[in-house]
């Protein structure tokens, strides 16, 4: 994109490494390729606490000097997080804490529950530090958490000359967070997306779905909204040859977390590995996961010896792994629209060029698979299924060897996204 002058972007994404989750890798990554392109990158964060490694930590050490961090502010109620004070003072706040909470209940949810509702003023403080000191002319910032992107529209309004990009990563209104919500504190974050919708030069998304939904309920915006995928990333997918496995031996393998609301998927997944069994075949199934969710299922259904957890792995060593698999699992426990958004994992297991299979409700993800001929849905017949999958590591028509996954390479998308901000 030689045609785009050299930008001074801030990016302003509450979730950001060192911290692991994964709100903050999509922009680790595009910092990563808008820093290769040319352009200065600085980040501002909350220094939140850090529990484990964090896959793409590596990705900002060529910025790593211009990440600042607004300290973290405890969102909790008192007592949740200190649940055994031994202090009498402890002891005091938190039967306040308790007290205040049983007079306000959680139910009552809307903006009291954001975690980003602190920050206003620090966030305010620094970004205009950093504004005026690095003749910032482009601020990106990304949600959830959606107060996060509404105390940052504020800054638009005293720097109007910056161009202004928000990010929505998930439905801000329209979710299943909002439709949950009283009708008081509805029609106060509709306020707040409306704010943010208008004052801003560009809205992205990675969801075509969210997209369409923004467009609908802001006719006159319709052509600042954009959208700008999830993507994977090219240096992190290895050129090895890949391996085909004893024929008598059928592997499986899902890297990520194991979120809650999976039960219906791993039970079809069990009844495949069973099925398999039964046939005379063997199976491995590999997890790499912060956590050992649904041990028990696995144990419980007879299968847990040919099940094996891990530690999770740097993305290239886990990407090698995956090269010499049968079959890459995607998993969607059907929680805030999940089986429509193609994630960062869905591009990457999609640029290994393995069979994907797919576990969880039916939807964008299922459907794309399927009809581009790039992995098999876990919904149909167990028997079928099962037939279907033994007969493609025989004769590797899944998936489509000419499908063309280079539109969702960061760099490209990076491209695309620099394109909105001349």
């Amino acid at each position: 994109m030689s045609q785009v002058k050299k930008k001074n972007i801030l990016i302003l994404s509450y979730f950001f490494p060192p911290c692991n989750k994964v709100g903050g890798r999509r922009w680790a990554k595009f910092g990563k390729y808008l820093k290769q392109k040319g352009h200065e990158v600085h980040v501002l964060k909350v220094e939140l606490p850090v529990n484990g490694i964090c896959p793409w930590e590596k990705d900002v050490t060529t910025y790593k000097e211009k990440i600042i961090s607004i300290p973290y502010k405890e969102h909790r109620p008192y007592y949740k997080v200190n649940k055994s004070p031994k202090h009498l003072t402890g002891k005091i706040n938190y039967r306040l804490s308790l007290y205040k909470e049983k007079l306000f209940p959680e139910s009552i949810k809307g903006d009291r529950n954001d975690i980003s509702r602190l920050y206003g003023t620090s966030l305010h403080q620094s970004a205009s530090d950093l504004i005026k000191k690095n003749n910032i002319d482009t601020m990106i910032t990304t949600g959830g958490p959606f107060h996060w992107c509404f105390e940052s529209i504020q800054l638009k309004k005293k720097y109007p000359h910056v161009k202004f990009i928000v990010d929505l990563r998930d439905f801000w209104t329209g979710g299943e967070n909002y439709i949950s919500l009283a009708p008081s504190d509805k029609q106060a974050e509709d306020l707040k997306e409306k704010e943010c919708i208008e004052h801003a030069d560009h809205i992205i998304t990675p969801a075509e779905r969210i997209a369409t939904f923004l467009r609908k309920k802001y006719t006159s915006h319709t052509k600042k909204i954009s959208v700008i995928p999830h993507a994977y990333d090219a240096e992190e997918i290895p050129s090895v040859t890949q391996k085909r496995s004893d024929s008598e031996l059928i592997t499986f393998a899902y890297g990520g977390v194991l979120y809650e609301n999976m039960e219906d998927g791993i039970l079809k997944l069990i009844a495949l590995l069973k099925s398999i069994l039964n046939k005379g075949k063997n199976i491995r199934l590999d997890i790499y996961s912060f956590n050992r969710s649904y041990e028990s299922m696995f144990e419980k259904e007879g299968v847990k010896d040919f099940v094996h957890y891990h530690q999770p792995i740097p993305p290239s060593d886990l990407f090698k792994k995956f090269k010499e698999t049968d079959l890459l699992l995607q998993l969607r426990g059907g929680r805030s629209y999940e089986e429509h958004f193609k994630s960062t994992k869905f591009y990457e297991l999609i640029a290994l060029r393995r069979p994907i299979l797919y576990f969880g409700p039916e939807g964008d993800v299922s459907d794309f698979l399927v009809k581009e001929k790039l992995g098999f849905s876990g919904n149909k017949p167990t028997e079928e299924l099962c037939s279907a999958l033994m007969k493609n590591k025989e004769i590797n028509t899944i998936p489509l060897k000419d499908f063309s996954v280079s539109d969702y390479e960061f760099s490209k998308v990076t491209d695309d996204l620099l394109t909105l901000m001349n």
